[in-house]
């Protein structure tokens, strides 16, 4: 049984994952998308 859970794992929820982890509650990220990160994306530009 988790303690929280956080729908989507943009940066500003996998932060808020990452430190309700780090105050030691139980909590559950759910990402519908293949990767985290939300909007932000890196890769490569091509000329």
């Amino acid at each position: 049984m988790f303690e929280a859970v956080v729908v989507g794992a943009g940066m500003a929820r996998f932060v808020a994952t990452h430190r309700l982890l780090e105050a030691g509650v139980q909590v559950q990220c759910f990402e519908p998308r293949a990767r985290i990160g939300g909007r932000a994306h890196a890769g490569t530009l091509r000329a």
